[in-house]
């Protein structure tokens, strides 16, 4: 009897810890970070990294390479925000590293980034809904 409830108590664990660990990106989500992953290398901003799940992206952006430092970093944060917009993401976050060691974290909605393109907000009203903190 004992080694029943010791299987059953084992076998609940198990499924329980499976319930909870991460789940690794499905097939489309893969398929949405490549294809992010292109745009941006066609425009020459360079990212480290790419994650898609579900309804969230994460890109790792490296701007030590950025000639002209803040007119590149906005550019290149517009790019990766429009390039992930095409996706219908809720939470678009950017890790902006600097030497590869993450200084600020940038967070919008496809959304948002949608919006500026038709023109229903301006650059300042699009600036002002993106969320950004320095990363400690």
């Amino acid at each position: 009897m004992k080694k029943i409830i010791i299987i059953t108590i084992i076998i609940a664990l198990v499924f329980t810890l499976a319930a909870c660990a991460p789940s690794a990106p499905s097939e489309l989500d893969t398929k949405k970070s490549l294809i992010i992953g292109k745009i941006l290398s066609v425009n020459n901003v360079s990212y480290t990294a790419i994650s898609s799940q579900g309804d969230k992206a994460e890109i790792v952006y490296e701007s030590s390479n950025a000639m002209n430092y803040d007119a590149q970093m906005v550019s290149d944060w517009g790019m990766i925000f429009a390039a992930a917009a095409n996706f219908d993401y809720t939470e678009i976050t950017i890790i902006n590293t600097i030497n590869h060691e993450p200084a600020a974290k940038i967070v919008t909605t496809s959304e948002n980034v949608k919006a500026l393109g038709d023109g229903w907000i301006n650059e300042s009203e699009f600036w002002d809904a993106v969320e950004i903190k320095a990363v400690d």
